[in-house]
């Protein structure tokens, strides 16, 4: 008879070279002990995940400009009905024209 585990493929562990030193109080490690604890996971792991979930969330809210429902409606409306150039934006416009596309 078979072994059941010869068909289940060995596990890829990640090398992870790079390491960051953390000091804490000891109330803040008990704190994330348990968290990691009741994740069912070890701390770096835990700690790990968590910066990183914070980092994409830090990051994704510097790329995304929220308006207000008002500035918002003004925006969409200045796309539907753009206002017709001023005399000082088609004066650019030439000079854009002249120096980049002739």
């Amino acid at each position: 008879m078979r072994n059941p585990r010869e068909n289940i493929a060995p596990r890829r562990r990640t090398v992870r070279k790079a390491r960051i030193d953390v000091r804490m109080t000891s109330e803040s490690k008990e704190l994330l002990v348990q968290a990691a604890t009741l994740r069912n996971t070890n701390l770096s792991d835990f700690i790990l995940n968590s910066a990183q979930k914070e980092a994409e969330q830090v990051i994704a809210a510097h790329h995304v400009i929220t308006l207000s429902e008002r500035v918002s409606r003004a925006f969409a409306e200045a796309l539907a009905n753009p206002p017709a150039p001023s005399k000082q934006a088609r004066q650019a416009a030439r000079e854009y024209l002249s120096l980049y596309h002739e």
